[in-house]
């Protein structure tokens, strides 16, 4: 017999295969089988959802750092990622699903970001990677939102 064939398959028989090892043998459930399951997708969730999260805050970070060291004239864009950042924060806080799953232009990643950073114009080459690494991490926050 295979180690495979032996492991269970789903979420589904890992609670199933749970509850006959908490059953008291008269085919009545304590719940913790349930509750056990609950758990795991609870935890699976909430570690999907910090990872998400503490990878976007690196990216964002990462886009301020790189616009900042292009120099004086990001001014505008870096105010641009501030405020999207804060009204993000502020619609995550409020738990307003309806405003999360609204277009909004001023978003981490949206074209109103993308648009100031393209606009810089500018005039050696370590501005001109950092504007392109700036792009890059735009493009990529905007594809995770999306």
């Amino acid at each position: 017999m295979s180690l495979q064939a032996a492991l269970p398959e789903t979420p589904v028989e890992i609670g199933l295969e749970r509850r006959r090892e908490t059953s008291d043998g008269d085919g009545r459930d304590d719940g913790s089988a349930c509750s056990w399951l609950a758990d795991r997708v609870c935890k699976s969730s909430f570690d999907t959802q910090n990872s998400e999260l503490t990878d976007m805050s690196s990216r964002l970070v990462l886009l301020d750092r790189i616009l900042a060291h292009y120099g004086p004239e990001s001014h505008e864009a870096r105010d641009q990622l501030r405020r999207s950042v804060v009204r993000a924060l502020e619609q995550m806080e409020s738990r307003d699903r309806a405003s999360l799953t609204q277009s909004d232009s001023s978003s981490p990643g949206s074209e109103g970001l993308y648009d100031k950073v393209q606009a810089l114009s500018p005039k050696a080459d370590a501005q001109r990677s950092a504007q392109s690494q700036a792009l890059g991490i735009v493009i990529g926050l905007g594809k995770r939102a999306g």
